[in-house]
């Protein structure tokens, strides 16, 4: 009978500390999401002011990399994508949050190498901001952000294709995806994008978007 007990009384410690356990590991978890959230927030904040937003942060493309994707958001807001007047991804590396994509005014659309996604710089100011959409990652789809641009007159540019970029893990960079097959294919930045003021075009032709035509 003393045996029974004895062996009761461990079964019962094991339960409480294997109910303790998850309790913590639990805890941790939620501590930890806390945390990253924060930790995007702040990085985006201090990359783009006080009124960045941000419209992701994790673990984005399943490298076990925290990233996030801020924003500088315009009203009002669209049903088919997200306005901004600028879209930064950061990534938190040894030393801390670093920019790694920026698609900013003028439509100078920048990793840390080149441009990215456009022929040209259009220096006449025209376009208002960005109609941004993001794909999570999922299954052999990578996790994107598609860009389209948005004119003066807050029209969405339908001339163009949205561009869209995903982490290369061959190069270390994010890259314009220009085919989905497996493997993705991804088009190399441009280092010295000519200047064009689509306000005073050549005789006889017609403002464009700098986004590539395909």
């Amino acid at each position: 009978m003393r045996l029974i007990s004895i062996g009761r009384i461990v079964l019962a410690l094991s339960i409480c500390l294997s109910s303790a356990t998850t309790a913590l590991a639990q805890a941790g978890a939620k501590a930890a999401s806390t945390i990253n959230q924060r930790s995007c927030l702040d990085a985006a904040r201090a990359a783009l002011g006080p009124g960045a937003v941000v419209l992701r942060c994790g673990d984005l493309n399943s490298s076990g990399t925290p990233e996030a994707v801020a924003a500088l958001v315009l009203k009002p807001n669209r049903k088919r994508c997200t306005p901004a007047s600028r879209v930064l991804i950061l990534r938190f590396e040894r030393a801390g949050w670093r920019k790694v994509f920026d698609a900013g005014e003028h439509f100078e659309i920048r990793n840390t190498e080149g441009y990215v996604g456009i022929d040209y710089i259009d220096d006449a100011n025209v376009y208002r901001g960005y109609c941004v959409e993001i794909s999570d990652r999922s299954g052999s789809e990578l996790f994107s952000v598609g860009l389209a641009f948005i004119g003066s007159d807050d029209i969405v540019d339908e001339e163009g294709l949205p561009i869209n970029v995903a982490w290369n893990s061959k190069v270390g960079r994010y890259q314009e995806i220009v085919s989905n097959d497996a493997p993705p294919k991804f088009a190399p930045e441009l280092k010295n994008p000519p200047h064009i003021n689509t306000r005073k075009p050549c005789r006889g032709t017609q403002p464009t978007s700098p986004v590539k035509k395909r």
